[in-house]
Protein backbone atom coordinates (compact mmCIF):
# COMPACT_ATOMS: atom_id res chain seq x y z
CA UNK A 1 0.00 0.00 0.00
CA UNK A 2 1.25 3.48 -0.86
CA UNK A 3 0.28 6.92 0.37
CA UNK A 4 -0.98 9.39 -2.26
CA UNK A 5 1.67 11.41 -4.06
CA UNK A 6 1.25 15.19 -4.29
CA UNK A 7 -2.22 15.24 -2.72
CA UNK A 8 -3.70 18.72 -3.16
CA UNK A 9 -6.35 17.97 -0.54
CA UNK A 10 -3.79 16.97 2.12
CA UNK A 11 -1.66 20.02 1.33
CA UNK A 12 -4.65 22.37 1.62
CA UNK A 13 -5.64 20.80 4.95
CA UNK A 14 -2.16 21.38 6.35
CA UNK A 15 -2.09 24.94 5.01
CA UNK A 16 -5.42 25.62 6.73
CA UNK A 17 -3.87 24.30 9.94
CA UNK A 18 -0.92 26.65 9.39
CA UNK A 19 -3.24 29.67 9.11
CA UNK A 20 -5.05 28.56 12.27
CA UNK A 21 -1.76 28.09 14.15
CA UNK A 22 -0.31 31.43 13.04
CA UNK A 23 -3.48 33.31 13.96
CA UNK A 24 -3.80 31.78 17.42
CA UNK A 25 -0.17 32.35 18.31
CA UNK A 26 -0.27 35.95 17.06
CA UNK A 27 -3.33 36.64 19.22
CA UNK A 28 -1.72 34.86 22.17
CA UNK A 29 1.42 36.99 21.92
CA UNK A 30 -0.74 40.12 21.70
CA UNK A 31 -2.72 39.13 24.81
CA UNK A 32 0.49 38.47 26.73
CA UNK A 33 1.81 41.89 25.67
CA UNK A 34 -1.45 43.54 26.79
CA UNK A 35 -1.36 41.88 30.21
CA UNK A 36 2.26 42.92 30.68
CA UNK A 37 1.37 46.53 29.82
CA UNK A 38 -1.63 46.45 32.20
CA UNK A 39 0.61 45.09 34.95
CA UNK A 40 3.16 47.87 34.43
CA UNK A 41 0.39 50.50 34.44
CA UNK A 42 -1.00 49.10 37.69
CA UNK A 43 2.42 49.46 39.30
CA UNK A 44 3.03 53.02 38.13
CA UNK A 45 -0.47 54.52 38.36
CA UNK A 46 -3.39 54.66 40.76
CA UNK A 47 -5.74 54.28 37.80
CA UNK A 48 -7.54 50.96 37.43
CA UNK A 49 -7.27 49.78 33.81
CA UNK A 50 -8.91 46.51 32.69
CA UNK A 51 -8.29 46.85 28.96
CA UNK A 52 -5.41 48.46 27.14
CA UNK A 53 -6.74 47.88 23.61
CA UNK A 54 -10.24 49.33 22.91
CA UNK A 55 -12.90 46.95 21.58
CA UNK A 56 -12.98 48.67 18.17
CA UNK A 57 -9.28 48.06 17.64
CA UNK A 58 -9.62 44.45 18.76
CA UNK A 59 -11.85 43.77 15.76
CA UNK A 60 -9.32 45.41 13.45
CA UNK A 61 -6.52 43.38 15.03
CA UNK A 62 -8.51 40.17 14.49
CA UNK A 63 -8.95 40.95 10.79
CA UNK A 64 -5.28 41.90 10.51
CA UNK A 65 -4.29 38.69 12.32
CA UNK A 66 -6.20 36.53 9.85
CA UNK A 67 -4.75 38.43 6.89
CA UNK A 68 -1.19 38.27 8.26
CA UNK A 69 -1.55 34.55 9.00
CA UNK A 70 -2.58 33.92 5.39
CA UNK A 71 0.38 35.98 4.11
CA UNK A 72 2.86 34.10 6.32
CA UNK A 73 1.42 30.77 5.19
CA UNK A 74 1.68 31.68 1.50
CA UNK A 75 5.22 32.96 2.05
CA UNK A 76 6.21 29.77 3.87
CA UNK A 77 4.70 27.66 1.10
CA UNK A 78 6.84 29.43 -1.53
CA UNK A 79 9.93 28.65 0.60
CA UNK A 80 9.22 24.91 0.68
CA UNK A 81 8.55 24.88 -3.05
CA UNK A 82 11.80 26.64 -3.93
CA UNK A 83 15.29 25.19 -4.26
CA UNK A 84 17.02 24.00 -1.12
CA UNK A 85 19.26 26.50 0.64
CA UNK A 86 22.88 25.34 0.55
CA UNK A 87 24.69 26.31 3.74
CA UNK A 88 28.48 25.97 3.51
CA UNK A 89 30.48 26.17 6.72
CA UNK A 90 34.09 25.57 7.68
CA UNK A 91 34.72 23.89 11.03
CA UNK A 92 38.19 24.10 12.53
CA UNK A 93 39.29 20.89 14.22
CA UNK A 94 42.24 20.64 16.61
CA UNK A 95 45.11 18.47 15.38
CA UNK A 96 43.40 17.59 12.11
CA UNK A 97 46.02 15.94 9.84
CA UNK A 98 46.69 17.46 6.40
CA UNK A 99 45.09 14.50 4.61
CA UNK A 100 41.72 15.38 6.19
CA UNK A 101 41.84 19.05 5.27
CA UNK A 102 38.57 19.91 3.46
CA UNK A 103 36.98 16.58 4.35
CA UNK A 104 33.34 17.29 3.51
CA UNK A 105 30.14 16.19 5.22
CA UNK A 106 26.69 16.74 3.75
CA UNK A 107 24.33 17.09 6.70
CA UNK A 108 20.65 16.24 6.29
CA UNK A 109 18.21 16.42 9.18
CA UNK A 110 14.45 16.38 9.61
CA UNK A 111 13.75 15.04 6.14
CA UNK A 112 10.29 13.99 7.37
CA UNK A 113 9.29 11.73 4.50
CA UNK A 114 5.58 11.59 5.22
CA UNK A 115 2.18 13.20 4.60
CA UNK A 116 3.51 16.34 2.87
CA UNK A 117 7.03 15.32 1.80
CA UNK A 118 6.48 13.45 -1.44
CA UNK A 119 8.68 11.46 -3.79
CA UNK A 120 9.50 14.43 -6.04
CA UNK A 121 10.82 16.44 -3.08
CA UNK A 122 12.97 13.55 -1.85
CA UNK A 123 14.38 13.18 -5.37
CA UNK A 124 15.16 16.91 -5.50
CA UNK A 125 17.00 16.61 -2.17
CA UNK A 126 19.03 13.62 -3.37
CA UNK A 127 19.99 15.37 -6.61
CA UNK A 128 21.02 18.51 -4.70
CA UNK A 129 23.28 16.52 -2.36
CA UNK A 130 24.89 14.51 -5.14
CA UNK A 131 25.92 17.71 -6.93
CA UNK A 132 28.04 18.56 -3.88
CA UNK A 133 30.10 15.34 -4.15
CA UNK A 134 30.62 15.07 -0.36
CA UNK A 135 33.01 12.63 1.27
CA UNK A 136 30.26 11.42 3.62
CA UNK A 137 26.59 12.07 4.34
CA UNK A 138 25.05 12.35 7.81
CA UNK A 139 21.31 12.05 8.49
CA UNK A 140 20.73 13.27 12.04
CA UNK A 141 17.24 11.94 12.68
CA UNK A 142 13.61 12.33 11.63
CA UNK A 143 14.04 10.65 8.27
CA UNK A 144 10.48 9.28 8.28
CA UNK A 145 7.14 10.43 9.61
CA UNK A 146 4.65 7.60 9.16
CA UNK A 147 4.19 3.91 8.38
CA UNK A 148 6.46 1.55 6.47
CA UNK A 149 3.75 0.29 4.09
CA UNK A 150 2.86 3.83 3.05
CA UNK A 151 6.30 5.41 2.81
CA UNK A 152 8.70 2.59 1.97
CA UNK A 153 9.03 3.38 -1.74
CA UNK A 154 9.85 7.01 -1.06
CA UNK A 155 12.44 6.09 1.55
CA UNK A 156 14.23 3.82 -0.94
CA UNK A 157 15.23 6.96 -2.85
CA UNK A 158 17.83 7.50 -0.11
CA UNK A 159 19.77 4.72 -1.87
CA UNK A 160 20.54 7.20 -4.64
CA UNK A 161 22.63 9.40 -2.33
CA UNK A 162 26.28 9.22 -3.37
CA UNK A 163 29.42 9.83 -1.31
CA UNK A 164 32.84 8.23 -1.02
CA UNK A 165 32.43 6.97 2.55
CA UNK A 166 28.69 6.41 2.68
CA UNK A 167 25.63 7.61 4.57
CA UNK A 168 25.32 7.49 8.38
CA UNK A 169 21.96 7.68 10.15
CA UNK A 170 20.59 8.07 13.68
CA UNK A 171 16.99 8.08 14.82
CA UNK A 172 15.01 11.17 15.73
CA UNK A 173 11.88 11.43 17.83
CA UNK A 174 9.57 11.04 14.82
CA UNK A 175 10.87 7.56 14.06
CA UNK A 176 9.14 6.51 17.30
CA UNK A 177 5.77 8.22 16.78
CA UNK A 178 3.60 6.22 14.36
CA UNK A 179 4.89 2.86 13.23
CA UNK A 180 6.83 0.58 15.57
CA UNK A 181 10.49 1.58 15.45
CA UNK A 182 11.68 -2.01 14.99
CA UNK A 183 9.65 -2.30 11.77
CA UNK A 184 11.46 0.74 10.43
CA UNK A 185 14.83 -0.62 11.57
CA UNK A 186 14.15 -3.88 9.76
CA UNK A 187 13.10 -2.01 6.62
CA UNK A 188 16.18 0.23 6.70
CA UNK A 189 18.54 -2.74 7.07
CA UNK A 190 16.97 -4.65 4.18
CA UNK A 191 16.21 -1.83 1.76
CA UNK A 192 18.29 1.29 2.46
CA UNK A 193 22.03 1.56 1.89
CA UNK A 194 23.10 3.48 4.97
CA UNK A 195 24.96 2.77 8.20
CA UNK A 196 22.52 2.87 11.12
CA UNK A 197 24.26 4.14 14.23
CA UNK A 198 22.40 2.82 17.27
CA UNK A 199 24.73 3.77 20.09
CA UNK A 200 27.52 2.64 17.80
CA UNK A 201 30.16 4.05 15.50
CA UNK A 202 31.78 3.75 12.09
CA UNK A 203 35.44 4.35 11.29
CA UNK A 204 36.64 6.30 8.25
CA UNK A 205 40.29 6.05 7.27
CA UNK A 206 41.48 8.22 4.41
CA UNK A 207 44.42 7.34 2.17
CA UNK A 208 45.90 4.78 4.62
CA UNK A 209 46.33 7.52 7.21
CA UNK A 210 47.25 6.68 10.82
CA UNK A 211 44.48 9.08 11.78
CA UNK A 212 40.77 8.20 11.53
CA UNK A 213 37.42 9.90 11.68
CA UNK A 214 35.14 8.13 14.13
CA UNK A 215 31.47 8.77 13.33
CA UNK A 216 29.39 7.85 16.38
CA UNK A 217 25.64 8.12 16.84
CA UNK A 218 23.02 7.58 19.53
CA UNK A 219 19.35 6.62 19.67
CA UNK A 220 17.15 9.66 20.12
CA UNK A 221 16.49 10.74 23.71
CA UNK A 222 12.74 10.33 23.12
CA UNK A 223 13.22 6.56 23.14
CA UNK A 224 14.75 6.87 26.61
CA UNK A 225 11.99 9.13 27.89
CA UNK A 226 9.19 6.74 26.86
CA UNK A 227 11.15 3.55 27.66
CA UNK A 228 11.12 1.92 24.22
CA UNK A 229 12.37 -1.66 24.74
CA UNK A 230 15.83 -2.14 23.28
CA UNK A 231 16.27 1.57 22.56
CA UNK A 232 17.75 4.48 24.48
CA UNK A 233 20.53 7.04 24.36
CA UNK A 234 23.91 5.60 25.35
CA UNK A 235 26.76 7.92 24.39
CA UNK A 236 29.33 5.88 26.31
CA UNK A 237 28.54 2.80 24.25
CA UNK A 238 28.55 4.85 21.03
CA UNK A 239 31.98 6.35 21.67
CA UNK A 240 33.74 3.41 23.31
CA UNK A 241 34.90 2.03 19.96
CA UNK A 242 36.53 5.31 18.91
CA UNK A 243 40.34 5.19 19.22
CA UNK A 244 41.84 6.98 22.22
CA UNK A 245 44.39 8.72 20.00
CA UNK A 246 44.70 9.80 16.38
CA UNK A 247 40.95 10.16 16.00
CA UNK A 248 38.61 13.01 15.10
CA UNK A 249 35.32 12.15 16.77
CA UNK A 250 32.02 13.24 15.22
CA UNK A 251 28.78 12.54 17.08
CA UNK A 252 25.30 12.42 15.53
CA UNK A 253 22.60 13.39 18.04
CA UNK A 254 19.15 14.40 16.83
CA UNK A 255 18.16 16.79 19.62
CA UNK A 256 20.59 19.58 20.63
CA UNK A 257 19.37 19.55 24.25
CA UNK A 258 20.36 15.88 24.49
CA UNK A 259 23.66 16.68 22.79
CA UNK A 260 24.35 19.43 25.30
CA UNK A 261 23.95 16.99 28.21
CA UNK A 262 26.30 14.50 26.56
CA UNK A 263 28.94 17.11 25.75
CA UNK A 264 28.95 18.42 29.33
CA UNK A 265 29.12 14.96 30.91
CA UNK A 266 32.27 13.43 32.50
CA UNK A 267 32.40 10.96 29.59
CA UNK A 268 33.78 13.64 27.27
CA UNK A 269 36.91 14.03 29.41
CA UNK A 270 38.06 10.59 28.27
CA UNK A 271 36.35 10.50 24.87
CA UNK A 272 36.40 14.01 23.40
CA UNK A 273 33.85 14.88 20.74
CA UNK A 274 35.19 17.40 18.25
CA UNK A 275 31.96 18.01 16.33
CA UNK A 276 28.33 17.15 17.02
CA UNK A 277 25.69 17.28 14.28
CA UNK A 278 22.07 17.88 15.31
CA UNK A 279 18.70 19.03 14.01
CA UNK A 280 15.23 18.76 15.55
CA UNK A 281 14.57 22.47 16.11
CA UNK A 282 13.77 23.37 12.47
CA UNK A 283 15.09 26.80 13.56
CA UNK A 284 11.52 27.39 14.69
CA UNK A 285 10.02 26.45 11.26
CA UNK A 286 7.33 29.17 11.56
CA UNK A 287 8.08 32.81 12.35
CA UNK A 288 5.52 32.75 15.17
CA UNK A 289 7.06 29.61 16.69
CA UNK A 290 10.64 30.93 16.59
CA UNK A 291 10.50 32.66 20.04
CA UNK A 292 9.11 29.49 21.65
CA UNK A 293 11.74 27.28 20.00
CA UNK A 294 14.45 29.72 21.10
CA UNK A 295 13.31 29.43 24.72
CA UNK A 296 13.07 25.62 24.68
CA UNK A 297 16.41 24.76 23.05
CA UNK A 298 19.93 25.31 24.35
CA UNK A 299 21.11 25.71 20.77
CA UNK A 300 18.47 26.63 18.21
CA UNK A 301 20.51 26.92 15.03
CA UNK A 302 24.02 27.27 13.68
CA UNK A 303 27.56 26.50 14.86
CA UNK A 304 28.35 26.82 18.58
CA UNK A 305 31.27 26.05 20.85
CA UNK A 306 29.92 24.02 23.75
CA UNK A 307 32.86 23.49 26.06
CA UNK A 308 36.58 23.52 25.37
CA UNK A 309 37.15 22.59 21.74
CA UNK A 310 33.87 20.74 21.33
CA UNK A 311 31.52 22.26 18.75
CA UNK A 312 27.93 21.58 17.74
CA UNK A 313 26.16 22.44 14.51
CA UNK A 314 22.36 22.54 14.61
CA UNK A 315 20.72 22.42 11.20
CA UNK A 316 17.51 24.28 10.40
CA UNK A 317 16.31 21.01 8.88
CA UNK A 318 16.19 19.85 5.29
CA UNK A 319 12.41 19.73 5.09
CA UNK A 320 9.51 20.47 7.43
CA UNK A 321 7.05 18.83 9.77
CA UNK A 322 3.35 18.88 8.89
CA UNK A 323 2.40 22.03 6.97
CA UNK A 324 4.69 22.64 3.96
CA UNK A 325 5.55 26.00 5.49
CA UNK A 326 8.92 27.30 6.62
CA UNK A 327 10.84 30.47 7.36
CA UNK A 328 12.92 32.06 4.61
CA UNK A 329 16.01 30.07 3.55
CA UNK A 330 15.47 27.42 6.23
CA UNK A 331 15.02 24.30 4.06
CA UNK A 332 18.69 23.58 4.46
CA UNK A 333 21.30 21.22 3.09
CA UNK A 334 24.53 21.82 4.97
CA UNK A 335 27.98 21.17 3.53
CA UNK A 336 30.53 21.07 6.33
CA UNK A 337 34.22 21.28 5.51
CA UNK A 338 36.71 20.19 8.17
CA UNK A 339 39.65 22.57 8.44
CA UNK A 340 42.95 22.59 10.27
CA UNK A 341 43.63 25.29 12.83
Amino acid sequence: MKSPENSTFITLCFMAFSIYLHFNLLILFLLIAEYIILFVISLTSQQVVTKFIPEYYRNIITIFGIFFSIILTIHGFTVTNSDYTLKKIDVKIDNLPPEYEHFSIALLTDIHIGPTVYKDRVKKMVDSVNKLNPHMIAISGDLVDGYVEYLGERVKLINNLKSKYGTFFVTGNHEYYQDHIDRWMEFFKKNVNMTILRNSRGIIRRDNSNHVICVAGVDDIFSTNINVPGHGTDAKKALEGCPDTNSTNILLVHQPNAANKILRSPLIRTKPVHLTLSGHTHAGQFYVVYPIAWLLNTYLYGLHTVIGNSQIYVSAGTNFWGPPIKRWNSCEITLISLRRE
